[in-house]
């Protein structure tokens, strides 16, 4: 979702973000990061010597080709893709093979057809986020910056209808009965939302801080979230029956996307000043935790079929993408011919994988090899954000991450598929639905292997559950949440005995738990509910009475230098209100001096809204 889930939604993560600047050296708004210029400018330098060092390394290692040279480079060099690829090198020089060096990656050329095709641009709100098929005939979009998710008809191609669903809906999914969920970041929520129930979406279930990826398989939703907004980060599981969450794994920082498929949850790390980028590879029913080689991807975008996982993305400070294929569990690697455009999105079938570049070119590759098949241009400007294929339709969600109506977008983009007669029918997916259009009460009951529970957890309905330290006074439930005993409360997490009932002696009154004198007041005073006494209008307290209040008549000489005489009284003189000829957004104020909306010092412009670097 652009950089790091959109760059609107990295202000959670500026850790990641300072680290990302330290290694690019990407140019930034002027003002941003002043505080950071010292530390950014040593570490580029340093990232940018120490790459051009480990390239020039590697480059004659390959060309000298012995199991020497390569040794050399693995010891200065011993982590990263391109110590990946020595290591390689000597295993196959170790059984007897002869290494000959491998020519530079060349840009291969548009495909072997290059075709121009025209979309049916359908216009929808401000910064739509992700997009899911319902399985009905409808596509469902998160709007991110209008709070909102959207339904659009495939038959009639136009927008149906569009409702709230809580702050920054990051992403949405949908489910084998139809039930559609949107993940709002803001809320640190699980919206839901059943067709045939209303027009409304509610609340269901609540998820850790800073959750911006969330995905769908076997009744499960799982949601990645960074901890504290930063790093690291964590996998949470909240069942599609009953809501009820749990966490599953501590991960490493920066997810940026998540599949689930193949009983695994593939989680997408983009690339870090200390590391590349890699995968991450969650058992979904142990929660065993094992991560991938390094990538030669900064940003991983990721697709699934029954057989293979296929991350998207480009490598660093480069204009060229690469697409790459696993296996089931991350079993191999292939990788695709170098693309002329770094690739945003990716979405896959049985037979042809698509890769949405940056710029909006659309490249078709077999799903076998990653053959280059097809290059597709349109007849309109994209900014590709998410990618899906619905038979021989594709449907691209462009946001330029501003509020321009016309850059915030959905294609749909027919005849797509190589071969394939313009017009001819390709049949669409159809969810399986089980007879009840709601979720089930009780989960079904499924032969899957024991799940154990480590020390201080407890199963619970089929979960493991942190089971707390009640302390004294309490008890453990069978849900191990902590109850007090009879006769105690629970008082900032502890039970403490209950307070006996407070009885009041003669002219005293029970205000706010506590015992209050009532005081006698006299003429001229009313009591109020907490037994004190006030002096009516006109009259102040004057040794414990309320006598009337002599006005003094000031006389202009003794009213202050900010204050005038008005009605006999010196008051101050209020400057009027300033209302600036813009109205600011995304947290600019209004700068007098240089006449226009700017973030406060420390803060940095996106394009969009002021964040934290």
């Amino acid at each position: 979702m652009g950089a790091m889930s959109w760059a609107r939604r990295r202000l959670a993560i500026g850790a990641a973000l300072v680290a990302f600047v330290g290694v690019t050296g990407q140019s930034t708004e002027h003002g941003v990061l002043r505080a950071l210029l010292p530390l950014v400018s040593a570490a580029h330098a340093q990232a940018v010597t120490n790459d051009s060092d480990e390239k020039e390394a590697f480059e004659a290692s390959k060309a000298l080709g012995t199991i020497e040279a390569w040794q050399a480079f693995v010891k200065a060099f011993p982590t990263g893709f391109r110590a990946d690829l020595a290591r390689a090198y000597m295993s196959k020089l170790s059984g007897g093979g002869a290494v000959t060096p491998a020519a530079a990656p060349q840009l291969v050329p548009l495909g072997t057809e290059a075709v121009t095709l025209s979309t049916t641009p359908i216009r929808v709100g401000k910064w739509p986020e992700r997009v899911a098929f319902d399985g009905r005939g409808s596509l469902w979009v998160s709007e991110s910056g209008a709070r909102s998710i959207v339904e659009i008809g495939l038959q009639n191609r136009a927008v149906l209808r569009r409702m709230a669903v809580g702050r920054l809906p990051v992403d949405i999914v949908v489910t084998e009965n139809g039930t559609i969920y949107t993940l709002a970041e803001t809320d640190n929520a699980i919206h839901a939302f059943t067709p045939g129930g209303g027009d409304k979406a509610g609340p269901f279930a609540t998820v850790p801080r800073c959750a911006d990826t969330m995905a769908y398989a076997a009744e499960m939703l799982w949601v990645t979230s960074n901890v504290d907004c930063s790093q690291p980060s964590m996998l949470t599981r909240v069942s599609h029956l009953n809501g009820r969450t749990a966490k599953v794994a501590d991960l490493q920082a920066g997810p940026v996307d998540l599949k689930a498929a193949h009983g695994f949850v593939y989680v997408a790390h983009m690339g870090m000043s200390e590391r590349p980028a890699f995968l991450t590879l969650v058992d979904a029913q142990t929660g065993a935790v094992q991560n991938s080689p390094s990538l030669p991807i900064h940003y991983p975008r990721l697709a699934t079929t029954v057989s293979a996982v296929y991350a998207g993305g480009g490598p660093l400070n480069e204009n060229t993408g690469l697409v790459l294929k696993m296996g089931v569990g991350l079993q191999g690697l292939q990788q695709s011919p170098l693309l002329p455009e770094p690739i945003a999105a990716v979405a896959a079938n049985d037979t042809y994988v698509v890769a949405a570049g940056r710029n909006g070119m659309l490249f078709v590759l077999a799903a076998a090899d990653l053959a280059l098949i097809r290059t597709i241009t349109t007849n309109a400007p994209m900014r590709p954000h998410d990618l899906l294929v619905l038979g021989n339709t594709l449907v691209v969600v462009s946001s330029g991450g501003n509020e321009v109506a016309s850059d915030n977008v959905v294609h749909l983009i027919d005849s797509w598929m190589p071969g394939v007669a313009a017009g001819a029918f390709v049949p669409l997916p159809v969810l399986a639905r089980p007879a009840a259009p709601l979720p089930a009460v009780s989960p079904v009951v499924r032969a899957t292997p024991k799940l154990t529970c480590g020390e201080n957890y407890k199963m619970v309905r089929g979960e493991c559950v942190l089971l707390q330290n009640c302390g004294a006074n309490a008890y453990r439930n069978p849900e191990g949440d902590c109850v007090c005993n009879s006769g105690f409360s629970m008082r900032n997490n502890r039970c403490v005995a209950k307070a006996s009932a407070l009885k009041c002696a003669e002219n005293y009154r029970k205000v706010r738990g506590e015992c209050v004198l009532l005081q006698n007041c006299g003429a001229n005073a009313t009591r109020s509910p907490e037994g004190d006494c006030y002096c009516n209008t006109g009259f102040s307290m004057q040794n414990g009475r309320c006598a009337v209040t002599a006005v003094k008549q000031p006389k202009r000489d003794n009213c202050p230098g900010d204050s005038v005489l008005k009605n006999g009284k010196c008051v101050k003189e209020e400057e009027p209100d300033f209302k600036p000829p813009i109205r600011c957004s995304g947290g600019q104020l209004y700068s007098l001096s240089q006449q226009r909306c700017v973030c406060q010092d420390g803060l940095r412009w996106n394009g969009q809204r002021c964040f934290l670097p």
